[in-house]
């Protein structure tokens, strides 16, 4: 068992859950995934709205651990992968908003960790990929379906039949990336900014658009239309509507409840 894989910052509102392994360039462990199991269960007992995923030195995550891997019988690999894609899933449509903080290279289950997070940050030298078709498998811990829901069938395509990893502007440009950081500015304060740009907000919103999202396709569907509608009647008996429009009318910073 590696001891120091991970870290665990609290701050008020929000949590740091930092990849640690850094000799292993944070190489996804058994270890990390009882952590950050962990982690999301402590959240809203403490209640924290949001989760801040990054790595410690040059990587955020290279992937899954092989030399583990290699000490693993089949079973046991494919245990591990079911475990992972459950947690990635649940991480992916928690009410919680999280947000992996790109700061080095994601490869492999590394950026499928981060494509699980609500929204992305790249350092400018971070790299992104998913290599697996070299190694003769394929991405395992829900990368062949969160990829594509991403960045569309079409790129997704690129990237994993080739395994090439692309720069962090290229990802920004498909759209795999949310945000870039400035080179200059202190990359981690940039990331727990942009994680305070959507907790600012009333979480019952935030919960409504998110469940709105699941719904959206390419192309404008009547299902989704229809949910849409329903959200938004919904809303007519918010706390946090109401009192959204109240202060937008008194020129006051809003009160919410989170209701």
């Amino acid at each position: 068992m590696h001891e120091v894989d991970y870290r665990v910052d609290w701050r008020d509102d929000l949590v740091i859950f930092t990849l640690s392994a850094e000799k292993r360039l944070n190489a996804l462990s058994r270890t990390m995934v009882d952590g950050l199991e962990k982690c999301l269960d402590a959240m809203s007992a403490k209640g924290v709205r949001a989760i801040v995923i990054t790595g410690l030195g040059k990587a955020f995550c290279a992937g899954t651990d092989l030399h583990e891997a290699s000490e693993l019988s089949h079973e046991e690999q494919c245990d591990k992968a079911d475990r992972i894609r459950e947690l990635f899933f649940r991480l992916q449509t928690m009410p919680l908003t999280s947000i992996a903080a790109i700061n080095g290279h994601a490869l492999g289950g590394g950026l499928e960790l981060a494509m699980a997070c609500t929204l992305r940050m790249a350092h400018p030298n971070a790299g992104l990929g998913l290599p697996e078709v070299k190694l003769a498998v394929i991405p395992c811990y829900g990368g062949t379906q969160l990829l594509p829901s991403l960045i569309g069938k079409s790129r997704a395509a690129d990237l994993m039949l080739t395994g090439r990893t692309i720069g962090a502007e290229e990802a920004h440009h498909i759209g795999l990336v949310n945000r870039l950081a400035e080179a200059k500015q202190p990359f981690l304060e940039q990331a727990l900014s942009f994680s305070r740009e959507v907790t600012g907000h009333s979480q019952r919103a935030i919960e409504d658009i998110r469940q709105c999202l699941v719904v959206a396709s390419e192309t404008v569907t009547q299902s989704g239309l229809t949910l849409e509608g329903q959200v938004c009647r919904a809303q007519g008996d918010s706390r946090d509507a109401k009192e959204g429009l109240r202060a937008f009318l008194e020129k006051r910073p809003p009160q919410f409840s989170h209701h």
